[in-house]
Order: C-alpha cells, then sequence, then structure tokens
C-alpha cells in the first residue's frame, strides 16, 4: 500500500501559520462584535472577508502541493488509463449492440423489398389475365359475328335462290305463278301475305299455301345453315388472337423471370450487408476480449494507491499537537470550522446592519390643527365648500359559465351482405382439413377435368387444383367420367377453399381443399373411385383420411378399381340445346351447349369411348380444354 513519502515541513507551517491567523482574526472579529458594534460594523465584515479568504488560499495551496506530488501524478495517470479503457468499452458495447440491432433491420428490409417486388408482380400478373379475358371475349364475339353474317348470307341466298317457277305449291299452277311473277314475287325473298293476296285469283287457300312454301323454304334453310366458319376463316381469326396471348406469354415470362433475378438481387444484397455487419460485430467482440483484461490489470496497479486522497494529504500536512497527528487534525478542524461559522454570521450581520443604517430616518412633519372660533361680524362671508362625492363604478365580474355542447355518438352499423360462409359443414372426412389456414369462398366457372376447376373469387378466375388426389386425364380410361362425376358436384355452385401448406403448384394452379355443402370434394372422388390418393409435399393433411377411403374404394370395386371397365351409359346428359351428346359423327359445335361444361363432359364422354374429338370442339390447341369461350 502506497503511503505519502514527502517532507511535509513546509506544508504543516503554512498550516500552523493558518490556523494562527483563523484564531487572531476570530478573536479581532468577536472584540468588535462584543464592544464596538454599532460603529465598527464595516471592519467587523472587512475582518470576516479576510478570515474567509484565508480558508480559501490555504485550501488551494494545499490542493496545489497535493497535485504536485510525485505519487499523486502516478495515481492521476492511472486514473486517466483507466478512463480511457472504460471509454473504449463503452464503445466496442454500443458497437456490438447496433451490430445486433442492424442484423434485424437487414432482414426486416429483405423481406420488405421482397415483398414489394412480388406485390408488384402479382399486379403485373392481374393485368395480364385480364387482358387475357378480354382477348378471349373479343374472339368470341368476332367469330359469333362472321358466324352470323355467314348465316345470314345464306338464309338470303337460299330465300333468293329458291325461285316460284320451280316451286311445288299446293293448288298453285304455272298460270298462277306467272302471275306472281308479273307482280314481282319471283322467289321466296320477295313473298309476303299482303302481296300474295291483293293478286287476281289468289285467295286465302292459295295465298296460305304459298307462305307454307315460304315457310318450308325457310326451315330447309335453318337445317342447313352452316355451324361454323370455313377453316381458313376461323383459323385467321384464332392465329390473330393467339398471336396477341402469346405476347402476353412472353412479357409474363419475361416479368417472371426479371421478378427472381430481382429477388436474387435483393437476397445477395442482404447477404453481403450481413457479412459487412458480422465482421464490424467480430471486431467489436475482439476488441472487447482484448480491453477486458487491461481493465482489470489498471484496477490491480491503482489498488496499492487507495490511501493516496487529499483528506490523508491534509491530515499529514496539519502540525502536529505532542505525539497524537489525529488530536492536532480533530484542533485544527475544529477552529477552521468554528472561525468559519462565526465570522459568516458576523459577517452577514454587519452586512445587515450597514443596510439598515443606509435608510434614512423618517423626519416628523408639522400637523396645523385649525381652531374655529365663533366672533359675531356684519361682514357677510361667502364660504363655498367643495365635497368631493366618489364615483362608483360597478365593474361587473365575469362568471365563466360551462357551454354544454351536445356531440352525437356514432355507430357504424355493419351491412350484413348475403353470401357463402367460409365455415366448413360437417362434411364426411372434413375433420382432417387443416383449422387455421387461409380459406376463401369463390363461384365455380369452370370444370376442367375430375381434379382441376376455374373459381372466381373477388372478381378474378384463378385455377385450382385439388390437393391429396389425382383423377385420370379426360383422355385416359375413366377421365371423362371423373370429370362428370366433379361436375355433378362443383358446377356453377359456390365452394370453400381450403389451403394446406403450399400456395400453388408448377403450373400455377392453387392447391385447395374443396368443400361444397356438405360435400368434401377431394375426398368424395377418392371415395367414389373417380380419383387415387396422391401424397405431395408438404401438403400432407389429409393424406391418411385419402388413403383410408381409397381402400374403402378398392375393396367395394369402384370407379378406377372395378375388375371391369364400367359400361359406358347409353344416355348422357344433354347439350343444352340439340338433345343427347351423339359421338356418331360430327353433329354438334360449342354454340349447341349452354355452358362449358356440358362441352367439356360430352368431349371427355366421347373421348373415353374411344371416339376422340369427333365433334371438333377442341379446336387447333389440342390442350384438352373444350369450348373455352362459354360460361
Amino acid at each position: 500500500m502506497h503511503q505519502f513519502d514527502g517532507d511535509f515541513t513546509r506544508d504543516r507551517q503554512g498550516g500552523l501559520y493558518f490556523l494562527i491567523s483563523q484564531a487572531v482574526l476570530l478573536l479581532i472579529v468577536l472584540i468588535l462584535t462584543i464592544f464596538a458594534w454599532t460603529n465598527a460594523k464595516g471592519w467587523i465584515v472587512g475582518f470576516a472577508c479576510l478570515a474567509m479568504l484565508a480558508v480559501a488560499l490555504f485550501f488551494v495551496f494545499l490542493r496545489r502541493n497535493y497535485k504536485g506530488t510525485s505519487i499523486v501524478r502516478g495515481k492521476r495517470t492511472l486514473l486517466d488509463r483507466r478512463r480511457t479503457i472504460e471509454l473504449q468499452i463503452r464503445d466496442s458495447n454500443r458497437r456490438i449492440h447496433d451490430a445486433l440491432a442492424e442484423r434485424e433491420n437487414i432482414d426486416k428490409e429483405e423481406t420488405k423489398l421482397i415483398r414489394k417486388r412480388e406485390t408488384q408482380r402479382d399486379s403485373f400478373f392481374a393485368g395480364l389475365n385480364r387482358k387475357r379475358t378480354q382477348i378471349d371475349l373479343e374472339e368470341r364475339q368476332e367469330l359469333e359475328k362472321n358466324l352470323l353474317a355467314l348465316q345470314q348470307a345464306h338464309f338470303n341466298e337460299g330465300m333468293r335462290n329458291a325461285l316460284v317457277k320451280d316451286a311445288k305449291i299446293q293448288g298453285v299452277g304455272s298460270k298462277m305463278k306467272e302471275r306472281l311473277q308479273l307482280a314481282g314475287i319471283s322467289n321466296a325473298a320477295q313473298v309476303s301475305a299482303a302481296e300474295v293476296g291483293a293478286i287476281q285469283g289468289f285467295g286465302e287457300a292459295k295465298t296460305l299455301a304459298v307462305l307454307d312454301w315460304q315457310r318450308d323454304v325457310d326451315a330447309m334453310l335453318e337445317r342447313t345453315k352452316p355451324m361454323k366458319l370455313p377453316a381458313d376463316v376461323q383459323t385467321g381469326i384464332q392465329h390473330r388472337y393467339q398471336l396477341q396471348r402469346i405476347e402476353l406469354d412472353v412479357s409474363e415470362e419475361q416479368e417472371g423471370q426479371s421478378c427472381a433475378r430481382d429477388i436474387e438481387t435483393i437476397q445477395q444484397n442482404a447477404v453481403d450487408q450481413h457479412q459487412q455487419n458480422d465482421v464490424a460485430e467480430v471486431m467489436a467482440r475482439e476488441e472487447l476480449e482484448a480491453l477486458e483484461p487491461s481493465l482489470e490489470d489498471v484496477q490491480s496497479e491503482l489498488a496499492p494507491f487507495a490511501a493516496i486522497t487529499f483528506v490523508n494529504y491534509i491530515r499529514n500536512s496539519v502540525p502536529a499537537l505532542g505525539k497524537s497527528p489525529g488530536v492536532a487534525l480533530g484542533v485544527g478542524v475544529g477552529i477552521t470550522l468554528v472561525s468559519i461559522v462565526l465570522q459568516t454570521a458576523a459577517a452577514f450581520g454587519g452586512v445587515a446592519g450597514l443596510v439598515i443604517d443606509s435608510i434614512p430616518t423618517a423626519i416628523p412633519a408639522a400637523t396645523l390643527t385649525p381652531t374655529m372660533t365663533l366672533t359675531p361680524t356684519s361682514t357677510a362671508t361667502s364660504t363655498s365648500t367643495a365635497t368631493l362625492t366618489p364615483t362608483i363604478t360597478s365593474t361587473p365580474t365575469a362568471t365563466s359559465t360551462p357551454t354544454i355542447t351536445l356531440t352525437p355518438t356514432i355507430t357504424a352499423t355493419p351491412t350484413n351482405t348475403p353470401g357463402p360462409s367460409p365455415t366448413l359443414a360437417d362434411a364426411p372426412g372434413v375433420a382432417c382439413i387443416p383449422k387455421n389456414n387461409l380459406r376463401q369462398v369463390g363461384q365455380v366457372v369452370q370444370v376442367v377435368d375430375g381434379d382441376t376447376i376455374k373459381v372466381r373469387i373477388d372478381g378474378w378466375t384463378y385455377s385450382v387444383r385439388y390437393t391429396g388426389m389425382d383423377s385420370p386425364e379426360p383422355n385416359q380410361g375413366l377421365g371423362g367420367f371423373a370429370a362428370q362425376k366433379n361436375s355433378e358436384l362443383v358446377a356453377s355452385r359456390w365452394v370453400t377453399l381450403v389451403r394446406d401448406v403450399s400456395e400453388t403448384d408448377p403450373f400455377d394452379r392453387l392447391l385447395r381443399y374443396v368443400v361444397v355443402g356438405n360435400v368434401f370434394v377431394n375426398y368424395e372422388m377418392v371415395r367414389l373411385g373417380y380419383a387415387t390418393a396422391k401424397s405431395y409435399s408438404p401438403d400432407v393433411a389429409c393424406d391418411s383420411t385419402f388413403r383410408s377411403v381409397q381402400s374403402e374404394a378398392q375393396a367395394n370395386d369402384r370407379g378406377l378399381w372395378a375388375p371391369t371397365r364400367v359400361p359406358v351409359p347409353t344416355a348422357f346428359p344433354t347439350t343444352g340445346s340439340t338433345g343427347a351428346c351423339s359421338c356418331s359423327g360430327n353433329t354438334l359445335n360449342c354454340s349447341n351447349f349452354s355452358y362449358q361444361s356440358q362441352a367439356q363432359a360430352c368431349y371427355n364422354y366421347c373421348v373415353s369411348i374411344g371416339a376422340g374429338d369427333v365433334h371438333d370442339l377442341d379446336g387447333n390447341d389440342n390442350d384438352g380444354i373444350v369450348c373455352e369461350s362459354l360460361p
């Protein structure tokens, strides 16, 4: 333990002189205060201030000497080193904290930028889908317009070519036909009831016969009207719109690639920022690890300097009284404190006395007391008395009266819009569907096949692939029957869609469990044997349920599991305008169907019995989806 080892002779002499001066000044102040307070207030204040100045100078003298010792300078050097190290440690800890916060900020910014870019991509894709819908509409309208024009031309030409002279009209011979021609009626297009009835010899019977002939010609033309455009015309129109679709596909692919590149760039930038941040954190931790031992070393070096304090220095500087330095210190401190207290009190008392003495004394004013003498006199004295009457002005007191303002309370009343609920019915197999995953409600607008549909959700149409099962393609085995059963279950119905884990499949179709009413469609298709249970990780919530119900279908020889081919039904759902679907020849086209699902079912049926696309419903794209312009 270090101690002060210098020569304190000069300090002790200074301390002795200081104590003597304090005692002398205190004695002078006391004498003046007791015996000459009235006339010596100024002297008292002066001596008191002089004593306090001596105290201040003495402590400045001791402090200067204390700082000048070598051992104190050594301690000061160590303290400065410790302070520097502590500041460096504080800076290292701050940089470590900043690095940890920056790591979290980098992750948040990366997620934010990726979501923003994906939102831009999705918005772009939505715009492309709207354009595709518009292209489909314009193509269908142009095809219909051209077909109507072709049919009208067929009708007009047929009516003009149906000549009266060649017609077989009951009760109308050649002479009557000549009369018709002379009247300007040479073909079926020129026949009208009024003009025929006005011709001489044409009574009601003959007029009706001519009109019946015209109707027969009209019916014959209706039967023979073209049901589709010539191949070159239709191909030309479809090719023009197909080019527009290809442009959209190219734009979609380019946007997808651009989005992928942008996301990759965002992720790479985040990786680079993380690397830089990690380097900064490692450097800060290394600096901290190096500084902590240095701080411990400085602390250990400072430990021996614990006794090197200003108080101990003062203790060594006070003159010893006999053999007891402690008694000397106590006496010196006592004298100093008493001197300071008394002299401060005397100084304040003297200043107060001087201030009071400087206030001028009030001089008594002469008081005039009038004496009233009543002396009779004959001199008239006019005395005017001025009376001052104070005017009292009433100042109204402003009273703050609160104003009550009635503020109506507006209660928001929700508008109940009738619509399907996303709550799942208690349907067989539905218990396996995840409870807290995304649910959506939409209307089926098209049945593509046994495991794919198109659904309109909030005004947008999405392709939906059933999760956890797989049905044959329309041109494979029971694919037509699977599509037919799927159509019976969901066509034009409101459905609830529930996601498992994945949002879409590789073909950008939504992956969903589908519930309509109290029917779990995925489960029902497997149970009836129109689909097989198929596991696609990570969407496996209903795998065990589907495998169990598939075992039931196998045990009962349903659908795909039947030992022999299911017989083809002799009757098929009607087309909507021409009766049952026949696969014996090319007798139908898309205009014969009211809904796309009907045309698709007819196509699937003909394919399943080996007749192929006998009605040419698939057009030229051969994608297995027919009459795509129908609702």
